[in-house]
């Protein structure tokens, strides 16, 4: 069997890897998102006739697949630009072409080559450019009506607080920041380290507020899906140990008595997680 070309365009880089039936990655390429989606097409179709034999691909998009229109929608990326549905991908490139939201792709990916192999109920949480969540249930990923499920961005803890995306993503962690302290620092992990160094006061009651906000949306949902895992992904989860203790204090005051706290766990596929699961989407989709 081939190798399978698989795709990952998210909301500030896009990654390009050939995926075996063994899970291995070859030729991995990360490169800026373009400004245009054209470029992407081009790029396509040119990874398509480098590699010989392949007849289909795989696309992992950070934003949403609305399955009954075939139709993509990258916000972070290309903001208001009409994109090609699926079928028109199709018959430009001349291959099946597989899509699925990030969401969905790296619960896949975690699921077969990840930290969620053995795992029937888990959760797989993307805190980056972006805030989404992967939900596998029962081991079935949970798309919903839609194919809309897991879209937490836009919600909130309270009528007080901003949508999640605003508070738990790098670029919200920045602007919250920045409101604060009114400089133009536009780096997460440095605010992040500011807060570790115990220097910077303002860093800390953005990362107090970033960690009560993660615990208490993280309470909610193992109560309301009851997983046994939570895989956490994204360049803001690499930070885990730093806010792990104030995120799990607050995620305790939200749990039913009959619930205990599920295993949190960092992802080691990271950005290879949504490769990964488009690989795994194409190989269930094409096996005889």
């Amino acid at each position: 069997m081939n190798d399978f070309l698989c795709v990952d365009i998210g909301g500030s880089h896009c990654r390009r890897a050939y995926v075996g039936s063994d899970g291995r990655l070859r030729d991995k390429l990360t490169f800026s998102t373009p400004k245009d989606f054209a470029t992407i097409e081009s790029q396509l179709s040119d990874w398509l006739q480098w590699e010989k034999g392949l007849d289909s691909l795989g696309i992992s998009i950070a934003g949403a697949y609305i399955p009954q229109e075939e139709r993509l929608w990258i916000p972070n990326a290309f903001h208001e630009q009409t994109l090609p549905n699926r079928k028109r991908l199709e018959q430009k490139l001349g291959v099946r072409v597989f899509v699925s939201d990030d969401r969905m792709a790296g619960a896949i990916g975690e699921g077969w080559m990840g930290m969620a192999q053995s795992e029937q109920d888990y959760l797989y949480l993307i805190m980056g450019t972006g805030l989404g969540l992967g939900v596998v249930s029962g081991g079935r990923p949970i798309a919903g009506s839609h194919g809309l499920a897991g879209s937490i961005a836009w919600n909130r803890v309270s009528k007080e607080h901003e949508p999640l995306e605003r508070i738990l993503s790098g670029p919200g962690i920045v602007q919250q920041y920045q409101r604060t302290t009114g400089t133009d620092l536009n780096d997460a992990p440095s605010i992040f380290e500011s807060d570790r160094m115990k220097t910077d006061f303002s860093a800390k009651a953005v990362i107090d507020h970033f960690s009560e906000v993660l615990g208490t949306l993280l309470g909610r949902l193992t109560n309301l899906l009851d997983p046994s895992l939570i895989v956490l992904a994204g360049s803001v989860s690499k930070q885990w140990n730093h806010f792990e203790e104030r995120t799990r204090m607050a995620l305790k005051t939200q749990l039913s008595p009959m619930l205990g706290v599920p295993t949190i766990v960092v992802s080691r596929l990271m950005d290879d997680a949504c490769l990964l699961g488009m690989a795994k989407v194409q190989m269930m989709a094409l096996k005889p």
